[in-house]
C-alpha cells in the first residue's frame, strides 16, 4: 500500500499492519516531523506503536519521533533526547512524557534499561550520526563507519557534542 508524504517521495510498505504485528523485528525506526503533532494524541496509533516496539529487539527515533515513543509509554523511565527546536513541545506533549529522563545536551542517547536498546536522536543530522553508531552497535564494530565512508559522510561520533543544546530553555 502506498503512503502519501509531503515530500512527494512514494513510500511503499512491504507488510500490512496485521503482518507487521505478527512478526519480530530487529529494529523499529520512528521518524519525526510535522506528522507527530497529530499522532501524539492518537490512542489507537500509540497502542499499535507500543505493540510494534514490543515486537522489536531495538527501537530508535529521529527528531520528534521521540514524542511518539514517550506517548506510547516506550520511554517510561528511560533517558532520551529530541530535536532542540521542538524540545518544549516534545517534553510536554503527553502525560507520559513526564516519565522520561530527557537529556538536553545530546546528539543521541542510547538507553538499555531492561535489556532493550532504545536510541533517540536530536535532529535529522544527529539521526545520521546515531545511525552510524547504531549500525556498529547492532552489526559489529566498524560497520557504521564503513557505511559512512562509502557514503562520503563524516559523522559526529561524540553523542554529547550537541551545539544546539543551548536552544533548550
Amino acid at each position: 500500500a502506498k503512503l502519501a508524504v509531503r515530500s512527494c517521495v512514494p513510500v511503499v510498505a512491504s507488510h500490512s499492519l496485521v503482518e507487521a504485528l505478527s512478526q519480530k523485528w530487529d529494529l523499529l525506526l520512528v521518524p519525526g516531523g510535522q506528522g507527530t503533532r497529530a499522532l501524539v494524541g492518537d490512542e489507537p496509533f500509540l497502542a499499535t506503536l507500543a505493540l510494534l516496539c514490543d515486537a522489536s529487539a531495538a527501537v530508535a527515533s529521529v527528531c520528534t519521533g521521540s514524542a511518539l515513543l514517550a506517548a506510547a509509554g516506550v520511554l517510561d523511565g528511560r533517558k532520551a533526547t529530541t530535536n532542540k527546536r521542538g524540545w518544549a513541545w516534545v517534553t510536554e506533549s503527553s502525560k507520559r512524557a513526564a516519565t522520561v529522563e530527557w537529556t538536553p545536551r545530546a546528539r543521541w542517547v542510547a538507553d538499555r534499561t531492561g535489556g532493550k536498546l532504545c536510541a533517540t536522536s536530536s535532529g535529522v543530522a544527529a539521526g545520521l550520526d546515531m545511525a552510524v553508531w547504531l549500525a556498529s552497535d547492532l552489526l559489529g564494530a566498524g560497520v557504521g563507519e564503513a557505511a559512512a565512508k562509502r557514503a562520503e559522510y563524516v559523522p559526529s561520533t561524540d553523542p554529547a557534542d550537541d551545539p544546539f543544546a543551548a536552544l533548550v530553555k
